[in-house]
This record gives structure tokens, sequence and C-alpha cells, in this order.
């Protein structure tokens, strides 16, 4: 009896240890739009250290911001996602696929002509990384982190784009890969370049879009971020990726309007540089992970 006593007083000391020496205060997840220009390139951190990009910006500084704020000798990266093949997508995940380890990629594989996407997918293929096509309905866990694929509806892999206007909605915006993140709590709707048009589809399906987080879709174009899916969301903060003195004029006057009469907090990479969030454990967002 003394000595299952022992082993249970024993236990309980190592439970609490344990529990204690984790730090309570490193939040769930980090999201950070990663200053890379006109384009997107979103990292998601875990408390349990795993990795996620979303994008890959238009050029190789997303190389150097992974190198900032990724911690000393993490090379891996455990999921990233290319939203869509448009330039200033893709461009940047050439570099990154070459110097970091990719352990899984999600893509939705539709056929468009893009010299980097060419690229970028013998890269794959000779790296022998594997490859998943997105449709709605699909769950990812990493780590602390779960995505829910929101858009497309279908498996576009065998779907090509021969008709594209990047400066506007619809075309291969439209097959934007939209995912809701969950993490601690807290919840972010990362909207690719899709489209209002893309939104109100979403809607109609029935989805929960209800985050206090958005990544505003196709860098704050007036043909994104409608006044009905922002009523469904309801988020508190919105986190633009844009370029300074970008020739598409983004972020648009409108689209600025209707975010502000939601009463979203506006922030934006060619601003204030990256833009760096933290799940605050009640529910949201904050910029100051000690808050």
């Amino acid at each position: 009896m003394a000595k299952k006593l022992f082993l249970l007083s024993v236990s309980i000391a190592v439970f609490v240890w344990s529990w204690m020496s984790v730090p309570r205060s490193v939040p769930a997840c980090t999201f950070t739009a990663l200053n890379v220009g006109q384009g997107d390139a979103i990292l998601i951190q875990t408390r349990d250290h795993q990795d996620i990009l979303i994008d890959g910006g238009p050029d190789d500084s997303v190389v150097d911001r992974l190198s900032h704020f990724l911690p000393a000798g993490d090379r891996d990266l455990e999921l990233v996602v290319l939203t869509h093949p448009h330039s200033d997508h893709v461009n940047g995940l050439v570099p990154v696929t070459q110097r970091f380890t990719v352990h899984r990629v999600l893509e939705t594989g539709v056929q468009f002509t893009e010299t980097a996407y060419a690229e970028w997918q013998t890269m794959l293929k000779d790296k022998h990384i594997p490859v998943d096509i997105a449709r709605a309905g699909q769950r990812y866990t990493v780590g602390a982190a779960t995505f829910d694929v929101l858009w497309p509806a279908l498996d576009l892999s065998h779907t090509t784009i021969t008709k594209d206007n990047a400066a506007e909605g619809g075309g291969v915006n439209d097959t934007s890969i939209v995912m809701k993140l969950s993490c601690g709590g807290s919840a972010a709707m990362l909207m690719g370049d899709a489209s209002s048009d893309i939104e109100n589809r979403i809607i109609d399906a029935g989805v929960d879009v209800h985050a206090s987080l958005l990544k505003v879709g196709h860098h704050g174009s007036r043909f994104s971020s409608g006044v009905r899916f922002l009523q469904a969301v309801k988020a508190t903060w919105a986190v633009i990726s844009v370029g300074a003195g970008n020739s598409y004029k983004h972020p648009h006057p409108t689209a600025l309007l209707r975010l502000m009469q939601a009463g979203l907090h506006i922030v934006r990479t060619d601003q204030v540089g990256d833009v760096r969030l933290f799940t605050d454990g009640k529910g949201g967002w904050t910029r100051n992970h000690n808050d």
C-alpha cells in the first residue's frame, strides 16, 4: 500500500512539474502577414513549433522574412499552401522549396500558364513532396492549428483557365483556396484572392465564417470584402497584404470604406511592414501576446 501511495505521489509530482514547465504565456498560434510587397505570404506558427506557410509572395523576399521569424536552425515547413497560381502568390514558393524542407503541400492543381508555377510543380515532383488537392470539406490539423477548406467546392486539378484578368474578380482568383483557421479558441478567415461572388457562395453553403481575424481577400480589391460577407464574419481585425504604391491601387477606397463601416481595425503591410497577431486565449487576437 505504501509503495502504491509513493508511486501515486511521484506521478502527481511529475504531472504538476510538466504542467508548470509549459510557458502558459506562449500563444496557441501566431499569425504573420509577411511584408513581401504586392503579394501574399502568410505564416502561421503554433505553440508546439509547427509552421505553415500560405502563399509565397512575388519574389524571394519571403525567404528573408521566414528566416527572421522561424527559430534559428528551423528549416522545416510542415505545410505549404498555394491558394492559386498567380505570380504574386507562387513566385516565392520556388526559392522557399529550394531552401526549406517542405513536408506537405496543399493546392488546387488548376491548370494555368505561369512560369514559376510550372517550375514549382517540377520541383515538388523531383523532391517527392506529397501534394493534396484542395476541395471544400477537407480538414487539416497541424499541431494546435486546424484548417477547414471552404473553397473550391470541387476538385479543380483537371480544370484549365486560359482567360484571366488578375486585376479583377473571377478567373484564377476565384479558384483560390479559402480556409478557416481555428487555434486556441480563436479563428481567422484566410481568403486568398477570392471575389465577393465566392464569398457569397460560401455563405449560401451554410458555412460558419465567423472569425475575429480576416485576411482580406485580393489585397483589398473592390471586387472582394462584400458587405454581406463582412456582416457574416463579424471580425475585429482586417489584415491587408499589399505593396506600397502598387499599380493596381490596392487597397481600393471602396473596400476600405466597407471594412471601416463594418467596424474592423485595419492593419496593412504597406504601412507597418510585417503584421503579427497572436491568439489571446479569449477567442480573439492581439498584437501584443502579453495582453
